[in-house]
């Protein structure tokens, strides 16, 4: 990987922000799998550590927190019995928590879908907000542990809760198995202080996860392209997280990254930008 020049390290970095995996980057650029893979190790503690440095005080409002799934090594049922209930063989988690005003992606955490990942979760969000923050979650009751234990309850909490059916009303037919279903019902409650419950949301964050399953192969469902390791799967996060807050300009901002939106930089990165911290060279604002 210390062979390639940085230009082609932005073309490689750039083919997998755009969803696309190892092995077709590799025959996209002629880079070497094990080389992008290096590329991979070494960007991931590098956008992590930017991220950690630079999204702090900010001026958020409102937060969107959610979490969307992934399998790491095999699925749950094909697990080894020897390596079942470890974190990293099977069902894994990215929690994500999104600023609904400025859309930057506040703070994440990967791992299970229980009350450590939620206190995990909003435990750093407090660190980085400014103020008072209004959350919104869905229904799962791991939050008010989060809620609690990271914000000793200084915060104003609404949870959306959905139901959903299959079209036969059974999740397991093998007919519908791909089918979407149907929603329900939504119910909207006033967990702590004083939310604008009336309009409490996750649609946001529910837009950011499709987002992500599209430009993040490791999370893209029904192919072979999933995590063999928990450390590479954290760190592909993370140089997604890095190119969605710094680099990809969002619609609803004008063209505006979530950085610049939220006062963090005040330009527009390229991948190039992202690339060159590695060898320590800092963007021009």
């Amino acid at each position: 990987m210390n062979r390639l020049d940085a230009a082609t390290r932005a073309r490689v970095l750039a083919c997998l922000v755009e969803g696309l995996g190892v092995r077709p980057c590799s025959r996209a650029t002629g880079v070497a799998v094990n080389t992008i893979q290096g590329l991979i190790r070494t960007m991931g503690p590098v956008c992590a550590a930017i991220h950690d440095e630079m999204v702090r005080n900010l001026p958020t409002k409102r937060i969107e927190a959610d979490e969307s799934w992934a399998f790491c090594y095999a699925r749950a049922k094909n697990v080894p019995e020897d390596k079942k209930g470890q974190l990293g063989f099977g069902d894994v988690w990215a929690w994500t928590a999104l600023d609904a005003d400025y859309k930057i992606v506040v703070s994440h955490y990967v791992g299970r879908r229980d009350m450590e990942g939620a206190i995990a979760l909003l435990t750093d969000v407090s660190k980085r907000v400014a103020g008072r923050i209004e959350l919104n979650t869905d229904g799962l009751g791991s939050y008010l542990s989060g809620v609690i234990i990271g914000f000793q309850g200084n915060i104003d909490y609404a949870k959306v809760v959905k139901t959903f059916q299959t079209p036969n009303g059974l999740w397991n037919d093998k007919e519908n198995r791909y089918a979407q279903p149907a929603l329900k019902s939504i119910k909207k409650v006033r967990v702590c202080g004083a939310p604008n419950t009336p309009d409490a949301s996750t649609s946001l964050v529910e837009r950011f996860n499709l987002g992500l399953r599209q430009h993040n192969r490791k999370f893209a469902r029904l192919t072979n392209g999933h995590a063999k390791k928990l450390e590479m799967l954290r760190w592909s996060l993370a140089i997604y997280y890095a190119y969605y807050n710094f680099v990809k300009g969002h619609e609803t901002l004008k063209g505006r990254t979530p950085a610049m939106a939220a006062g963090v930089t005040a330009r527009k990165w390229t991948v190039l930008d992202l690339v060159n911290l590695a060898d320590g060279i800092l963007p021009a604002n």
